[in-house]
């Protein structure tokens, strides 16, 4: 979900950095590709994922905590095991632009702090978190048009 904050006046590409927050769902998920998966590389479609499981699960890379390996594959990393297992924290939420990572926000919290956490947010809590960017090297070229 996003919220058109405005375009770039050279490509009229969209300028808005994306806030992805670990959520229960989110954790759970890893906790059942873990078992499913084990060590190896894992085709998502071969797993019973959710649809709604399948879509999201690139997210959990953003956090370093599966890979993707081999186009089709995903993998636990030894970060991933350590924060199912409570020996590695991860920030509340990871900043995007772009479909890249962007950077961190929010406290380090741990798998157990995630647990009784609410799901996926609702449109307008993403659309209030969304926020415009700047380029880098970029600047004096781009201005920010506000969407009507």
């Amino acid at each position: 979900m996003k919220r058109n904050l405005g375009t770039c006046s050279c490509c009229g590409a969209p300028l808005v950095k994306w806030s992805h927050s670990m959520s229960e769902f989110l954790a759970r998920t890893l906790e059942k590709f873990a078992r499913s998966s084990g060590d190896r590389p894992t085709i998502l479609a071969d797993l019973d994922m959710t649809h709604t499981e399948y879509l999201n699960f690139q997210k959990l890379g953003y956090w370093g905590l599966v890979i993707n390996p081999k186009r089709g594959t995903w993998q636990m990393t030894a970060e991933g095991w350590s924060f199912l297992g409570g020996g590695h924290r991860i920030h509340e939420r990871v900043l995007t632009l772009r479909g890249k990572f962007d950077g961190y926000e929010g406290d380090l919290v741990a798998f157990e702090d995630i647990l009784g956490r609410p799901g996926l947010m609702k449109a307008s809590e993403y659309i209030e978190m969304a926020k415009p960017v700047e380029l880098p090297g970029k600047s004096k070229q781009m201005s920010l048009t506000m969407a009507a």
